[in-house]
């Protein structure tokens, strides 16, 4: 039991705030190109027209989870490992995924 006087001190973990940036980072602009091989099936996947256009694949994702009531979004690491060029996000979550895991579930 803690003191009635005693404050307790919240600790920030800065690099969790700063791999949740990354993380939203990419699901924000993570886009399938055109001419990518699977594009037509991913489209299909998230109901998304076949128009030519980049594919904002986790936004549609996330649109459809809205509207259906979901609660899981399927993540394709291969996705993540193209798109984080600098390493630091995917690095993040191979060493420390259970970490990162309930972070965001906590929110």
């Amino acid at each position: 039991m803690i003191a009635d006087n005693t404050v307790m001190e919240r600790r920030v973990d800065v690099q969790a705030i700063k791999v949740q940036k990354l993380f939203f980072e990419f699901l924000r602009d993570f886009a399938i190109d055109p001419s990518a091989e699977k594009y037509e099936l991913y489209c299909t996947t998230v109901n998304a027209p076949k128009n030519g256009k980049p594919l904002k694949y986790f936004e549609k994702q996330v649109d459809d989870m809205k509207v259906n009531d979901k609660k899981t979004l399927y993540i394709d690491f291969a996705h993540l490992v193209a798109f984080d060029k600098s390493f630091e996000l995917r690095e993040a979550i191979l060493s420390d995924f259970y970490r990162y895991t309930l972070i965001s579930v906590n929110k």
